[in-house]
């Protein structure tokens, strides 16, 4: 997994050849799972099927005219369905690397305010052990000089 924003790339890329590698041996199914962070400390597992890759005609499309291109259309196919996975194979990588960090932030921020709860306790009970000394010394110093102030019989 990629330790830093650079590395999603190359993260992205290494998975799409060992996809293309494995596909060689009649793979007949990838099925993309990555986690995504959807809120401060929440995240749900997603499941994409990477292939086979949809050759559904979405029917808003249909009376659209052809695309002009200078490749063969199997050629230009190819090469878009490859960019379409390496697109999301990159979303997934960054997705799951975003999710990585916040978990990561959520617990920085558990400990810290866990350090801060301990320090406040810790500072209360300082206090108020030395009230009760103050006060303990306060009594005997009265306690004293009330017995010096009593005439002895």
């Amino acid at each position: 997994m990629a330790s830093h924003v650079g590395g999603v790339d190359d993260v992205a890329l290494k998975t799409a050849e060992e996809i293309a590698r494995a596909s060689a041996g009649e793979l007949s199914k990838v099925v993309l799972v990555y986690t995504q962070s959807s809120g401060a400390a929440t995240w749900r597992v997603v499941a994409e099927t990477l292939l086979p890759f949809s050759m559904t005609a979405d029917p808003a499309h249909r009376n659209r005219p052809a695309p002009v291109s200078n490749l063969a259309s199997t050629e230009l196919f190819a090469k878009l369905v490859e960019e379409i996975v390496f697109a999301q194979l990159t979303h997934a990588a960054m997705e799951s690397f975003a999710s990585e960090n916040v978990a990561r932030l959520t617990a920085m921020k558990l400990a810290h305010d866990n350090i801060e709860d301990k320090l406040a306790l810790m500072t209360r009970l300082e206090r108020e052990g030395r009230q009760e000394e103050i006060t303990t010394e306060l009594l005997d110093i009265v306690t004293g000089a009330e017995a010096m102030a009593r005439p002895t019989p």
